[in-house]
């Protein structure tokens, strides 16, 4: 019981830590419990990622944030992710580049999806590029997103995109797709999840 006797309402998370399905959707709830929260409408992108990474670890992922991994986008550094995730094992599980987002901003959004690629050294099954969106018109700015992202130069060539994961949500502010990858003969899958932050 809260204060004055009120239920604390908890969320139940899906703990199979092993599951990529799993982790999209416990991510995409970590996601609508930042969009409830005004507190995060003008945060910077650290605190928002510093929210999503502080859920995904109550709910029992071994995650890290602002690791040093994989290579830099000039290649002379390691690259700095915005969060990572471990298996169980210590093994690489998959690793969320977080932008903040006006518009599609095709010079941004570019730099952080070849970044994804180059911050996973090892090649995981998948990895999610999260926007944090504050532009108006949400169905627009989707509507230019999923046309852009089924367009562009991947460094790992893009193989196909499913849009009808999105469908599962049924959201009109969170939207998801899924973009697959032929990475050195195996095909990876690189989730696109946008939020609109009111």
């Amino acid at each position: 019981m809260g204060k004055g006797g009120n239920k604390v309402v908890t969320v139940d998370f899906i703990k199979d830590f092993d599951s990529q399905d799993v982790f999209i959707k416990n991510l995409v709830r970590a996601c609508t419990n930042l969009q409830a929260r005004k507190i995060f409408s003008n945060a910077s992108e650290n605190q928002k990622n510093d929210y999503i990474c502080d859920i995904l670890r109550a709910i029992g992922y071994d995650a890290s944030d602002q690791t040093r991994r994989g290579s830099s986008p000039t290649g002379k550094d390691a690259g700095e992710l915005d969060i990572f995730i471990s298996k169980k094992d210590g093994l690489p599980f998959t690793t969320v580049e977080a932008l903040k987002l006006t518009s599609v901003n095709t010079t941004t959004l570019n730099k952080h999806l070849n970044k994804i690629f180059s911050y996973d050294p090892s090649g995981t099954r998948f990895n999610v590029c999260l926007s944090y969106v504050t532009m108006a018109d949400f169905g627009t700015f989707w509507s230019n997103y999923s046309a852009h992202v089924k367009n562009h130069n991947y460094p790992a060539p893009l193989v196909s995109s499913d849009m009808t994961i999105d469908d599962d949500y049924g959201f009109s502010e969170l939207r998801v797709m899924k973009t697959i990858h032929d990475r050195s003969g195996r095909e990876v899958a690189l989730y696109h999840i946008c939020v609109r932050i009111l």
